[in-house]
């Protein structure tokens, strides 16, 4: 792990390694439906093998480091212990169907917490910027995870017990939400911001993930969605991204309250990496590193953004997103997957390189009831 993550600060160096696993195909989409342990059972007949890689892979990171091993165990148990009652009656589902015991899962669900070291970026822009709609795109960023590009799904949560159906994006096993779109076209994104507000209550409050996932069920717009964080204080620092149909506002998000982000861009744009840019905040401008380029990430997105002012489409901005760091882009050696929305028709584009192109989900057709 390089660096502080937002996620993770185990004090044992964990091994790079990769599970194996090819080029594969379009990203799978799991749709659920029913309680949560009915959910759950559906989950794990359907991605028993995808569990099983991630369980895999955080195995050989500890395998023959005892004290990793140990701590990886001891944060999942923390995890599962702060999740909802929800999501643990899910996971119960899950082991039921899977083949993995719940304690196995309770690793799965842990493995963004059992490596770290992030540095994600996202640009969304509309009005002046596009004609009208609001267009998004949002890397997923790390220093680790390669070995998982076959494990990436999208899965669609239909709760009995919920307003909104939710579908998250990420590695199998994660229930909690760093890439949600909700049935009101409301999609939520996380990315480190730990570099500036630190990682204080990491572990003694509810993880942002989770809290992220509860946001998705519930907000019909940017401004529940605001309430929400300004409501829950969360568990390290964040830049969380937020858009639907009507806009999109950048949240910093950290222990100490939350506040706007991108507060120096111009109207019909946010960009965020993984630093706070409000000026209110009591907290000194970070310094950049190889590992992070938090800097140079964000200025290459605010000069894409003019550059192509009032032509960008969800096409220009795939181009943007995948534009390498040494020719003006944010796209480097650390990013993992790459999606770009349109909260408007909740259309879905994702990459995952290594493993698969650029593939269109039209998310309206496993959102029903928007």
């Amino acid at each position: 792990m390089r660096g502080a993550s937002g996620l993770c600060f185990l004090a044992a160096a964990f091994l790079t390694l990769c599970s194996c696993g090819g080029v594969g195909g379009p990203v799978r989409v799991v749709s659920l439906e029913g309680s949560w342990e009915e959910m759950g059972r559906q989950y794990g007949e359907q991605v028993s093998g995808e569990l099983k890689d991630v369980l895999e892979y955080v195995n050989l990171q500890t395998k023959g480091v005892a004290a990793s091993s140990g701590e990886v165990e001891r944060i999942a148990g923390t995890l599962y212990e702060l999740c909802t009652d929800s999501v643990r009656a899910f996971l119960d589902g899950v082991a039921a169907t899977s083949g993995l015991t719940l304690r196995q899962l309770k690793t799965v669900n842990a493995v963004e917490y059992a490596e770290g070291g992030f540095a994600c970026s996202a640009l969304a822009v509309w009005g002046p910027y596009t004609g009208g709609p609001v267009v998004m795109g949002r890397n997923y960023d790390a220093h680790t995870y390669l070995g998982l590009r076959n494990d990436v799904i999208v899965t669609v949560f239909h709760p009995s017990s919920e307003r909104n159906a939710v579908a998250i994006v990420g590695y199998a096993g994660e229930i909690y939400a760093v890439n949600a779109m909700n049935s009101k076209g409301v999609f939520l994104e996380l990315n480190n911001g730990v570099l500036s507000g630190g990682a204080g209550n990491l572990f003694k409050a509810r993880p942002a993930p989770s809290l992220l996932l509860e946001a998705a069920f519930g907000a019909d717009d940017l401004a529940q969605v605001q309430t929400f964080l300004e409501e829950h204080p969360c568990d390290a620092s964040y830049i969380i991204g937020a858009a639907c149909p009507a806009g999109a506002k950048a949240f910093e998000w950290c222990y100490a309250g939350v506040r706007p982000g991108s507060t120096d861009t111009p109207d019909g744009m946010f960009c965020a990496t993984n630093h706070f840019v409000n000026p209110e905040w009591p907290y000194p401008a970070p310094e950049d590193s190889p590992d992070w380029q938090t800097y140079l990430r964000r200025r290459a997105m605010l000069r894409q953004a003019a550059r192509h002012r009032g032509t960008i489409t969800a096409g220009r901005m795939r181009r943007i997103m995948s534009t390498p760091v040494r020719l003006g882009g944010p796209f480097h050696r650390c990013t993992r997957y790459q999606l770009v929305v349109e909260p408007e028709t909740s259309v879905l584009w994702i990459r995952v390189p290594g493993r698969t192109g650029w593939h269109r989900l039209e998310l309206s057709q496993y959102l029903d009831g928007r």
